[in-house]
């Protein structure tokens, strides 16, 4: 049984790579450490589901020409524009 991790980390040669891996896999279990255990994680998966969210107004998608969506469109537009456009 001891051979499988082994096998897994060796496959891992970049020292940083497994101390990324390691990072990952320590900050998904802090996020166990709440009064709801894993209980919590299957809620958030299932969330999606809840018939409820179809009248919820927050919850549907934007019209398109709705001013909310047109300025969400033009800050995303001067955000990816700033980008292209910075010097290196």
């Amino acid at each position: 049984m001891a051979a499988r991790p082994v096998a897994f980390w060796q496959r891992f040669e970049n020292p940083e790579t497994k101390e990324t891996l390691v990072l990952c896999l320590v900050a998904a279990g802090a996020t166990l450490l709440n009064p709801y255990g894993i209980v919590l994680w299957l809620h958030v998966i299932s969330f999606g589901s809840n018939p409820n969210l179809s009248t919820i107004s927050e919850w549907q998608p934007p019209e398109l020409t709705s001013m909310t969506a047109l300025g969400g469109l033009l800050s995303s537009t001067v955000f990816v524009a700033t980008l292209k456009f910075r010097p290196p």
